[in-house]
């Protein structure tokens, strides 16, 4: 594909998540419904600039998104916004090295590998922080279980775009 393709489709992509980030200041959820819906419509934005731009696009949204998230006040340091890029980095290249594998394959182990990347970089990191109680234990849920859930539902959808994307080409 080529480069201008690729950066636009990629732009796209990030308008959009830009606008599925935006749902959570205008849909009043609690923390684990926002969790849940808003993170796994971007989870759907990371594969799908994972197939439409590579691991450079993929990086772009990686990053994007937990800087929004630290913008909207879900982040409560800006030192979360590497430790969740990675996350979506490590995500989306997994689903990238496996996606012409089984499908069991490229659907549980990109979703795991998410989940169990941010629980041990989020656990290690707040051992290291002095943050309230409460605060430890909703980021320490939020960034564990809930992980594969928007991972694996994000995933899906995906597939489900980019299959009808490819019958209408």
């Amino acid at each position: 594909m080529n480069t201008t393709r690729s950066l636009t489709r990629t732009a796209l992509i990030a308008a959009l998540l830009l606008t599925v980030q935006a749902l959570r200041l205008l849909l009043p959820l609690p923390p684990l419904a926002s969790t849940l819906l808003i993170g796994s419509l971007v989870n759907a934005c990371l594969i799908l600039s994972a197939v439409s731009g590579g691991y450079r696009g993929l990086a772009v949204l990686s990053v994007l998104a937990p800087l929004i998230a630290y913008l909207q006040q879900l982040l409560p340091l800006p030192i979360f916004i590497p430790v969740v890029a990675g996350g979506n980095f490590f995500f989306g290249s997994l689903y990238l090295i496996l996606q012409r594998q089984s499908t069991l394959l490229s659907l549980l182990v990109p979703p795991l590998g998410k989940m169990l990347f941010l629980w041990g970089s989020v656990t290690f990191l707040l051992s290291l922080l002095a943050l309230p109680e409460f605060l430890q234990r909703l980021l320490g849920l939020l960034l564990s279980w809930p992980q594969f859930i928007t991972s694996l539902a994000g995933l899906l959808l995906a597939q489900l775009v980019l299959k009808r994307l490819k019958t209408n080409n």
